[in-house]
């Protein structure tokens, strides 16, 4: 019952640290996502400015020296920046969002995973501290958590320790025979 919940636990543990890895690599690649565009519009910015300084209009002063005049920019041109300055900013505050989202999930999954394994560790100090529980008992109640080859070689090592044991039991009483018939003959002749 103990080894079975100890599984279950083991196996909701794995499973939290799993989900909870799958979520930090996806928050990690919507963060790169939201980084490219970030760079692409600033990109796009900076184009957008180059290619106004280079549209900015000369004028010659009386002196006949050139001088730049202020950028102009067209209604449409100001309703377009707008916009994306709109866009940016809600793309901004998505992101924040979704990040304080992401840690908060991270920190929530990973205090779920250290209680998984507090619980864990307190199952096995009582498991291990029961007194009812004799050796044998504690091999046998783990024999379903082995895998069949470390069974196998078990009960290899069984045997082979059974037949140890048979085999000097079979010398102790060839041993205790031979004593016994040497201690017959010797009173034999002595009588």
């Amino acid at each position: 019952d103990v080894f079975e919940e100890n599984d279950r636990l083991r196996c909701k543990l794995t499973m939290a640290e799993h989900i909870l890895k799958n979520r930090e690599e996806a928050h990690e690649a919507e963060l790169n996502f939201w980084r490219r565009c970030a760079l692409a519009m600033e990109l796009r910015l900076a184009e957008g400015r180059l290619e106004l300084q280079g549209l900015a209009a000369y004028s010659e002063d009386e002196d006949g020296l050139p001088q730049v005049a202020g950028p102009t920019f067209s209604h449409c041109d100001l309703k377009r920046f707008r916009s994306l300055r709109e866009r940016t900013d809600k793309s901004v505050l998505d992101l924040t969002t979704c990040l304080q989202t992401m840690q908060r999930r991270s920190l929530e999954g990973g205090e779920l995973a250290s209680q998984l394994r507090g619980h864990a560790c307190e199952q096995a100090v009582t498991f291990l501290t029961r007194r009812a529980s004799a050796p044998a008992q504690t091999f046998v109640s783990s024999l379903s958590r082995h895998d069949a080859q470390t069974l196998h070689w078990v009960r290899n090592a069984l045997d082979l320790h059974i037949r140890g044991l048979e085999n000097a039991a079979a010398e102790a009483s060839l041993t205790g025979r031979a004593k016994a018939s040497s201690a017959t003959t010797v009173s034999k002749r002595t009588a």
